[in-house]
C-alpha cells in the first residue's frame, strides 16, 4: 500500500473509531492513551493505533487531508472528536452514585452534580460552535449568489440568530 493510501486510510480508521467510541464508550473506558489523545486536537492527530490501521501525524496534516474529505472541513472531524470525549465522560460519570445521608455523600453528590453541569456547558458550547459554522456557510452561500432580496432576507435571520445565541450565551454565564 502506498504511503498516501495508507494515510487515507488511516483517517477513514479513525472515523470509524470516533463513531465506535460514541456509539459503545464502555468499549474505551480503560484506554488511557485514546482517552488523552481525544482530549485536544493535537493529542488526536499524534495518536496512532497499529491493530485499527490509524498513523499518528501533524495536526496540520490532520486537517488538511479532513478538509479534502469532509464537507464540513476540520470542523466536521473535530466535533466527531468532542462528541467521542462527552461520550466517554458521560459514561463514567454515570457509574458512579452518592449516599446523601452522610456529608461525604452529599460532597460527592455536588461533585457529580458539576460533572454534569460541565457535560452540559461542554455540549451548549458544541452546539453553538456548529450553529455558528453553519451560519456562516449560510453567509457565504447568500453573497456568493448576488441577490439582494436574499441577502436581505439573510440579513434578518442573521440578527436573529445572534439575538437568539446571545440570549442563550448570557443565560449559560448566570
Amino acid at each position: 500500500m502506498s504511503t498516501n493510501t495508507e494515510k487515507k486510510s488511516s483517517l477513514d480508521s479513525l472515523v470509524l473509531l470516533l463513531e465506535d467510541i460514541t456509539q459503545a464508550p464502555l468499549k474505551f473506558k480503560g484506554n488511557d492513551k485514546l482517552i488523552h489523545a481525544l482530549r485536544s486536537q493535537g493529542g488526536l492527530s499524534k495518536y496512532g493505533d497499529k491493530q485499527r490501521n490509524i498513523i499518528p501525524c501533524s495536526l496540520n496534516t490532520l486537517k488538511k487531508r479532513a478538509n479534502d474529505k469532509f464537507v464540513g472541513s476540520y470542523l466536521e472531524l473535530d466535533d466527531r472528536r468532542k462528541r467521542a470525549l462527552l461520550a466517554i465522560e458521560e459514561m463514567e460519570s454515570k457509574g458512579k452514585s452518592s449516599n446523601k445521608t452522610t456529608r461525604v455523600g452529599l460532597l460527592q453528590r455536588v461533585e457529580e452534580l458539576e460533572n454534569d453541569k460541565s457535560i452540559l456547558e461542554k455540549q451548549n458550547h458544541l452546539l453553538i460552535d456548529i450553529v455558528a459554522g453553519l451560519q456562516a456557510d449560510l453567509k457565504r452561500y447568500v453573497y456568493s449568489n448576488n441577490k439582494k432580496s436574499l441577502a436581505l432576507d439573510f440579513k434578518n435571520k442573521e440578527k436573529e440568530i445572534e439575538a437568539k445565541l446571545f440570549y442563550t450565551s448570557s443565560r449559560h454565564n448566570k
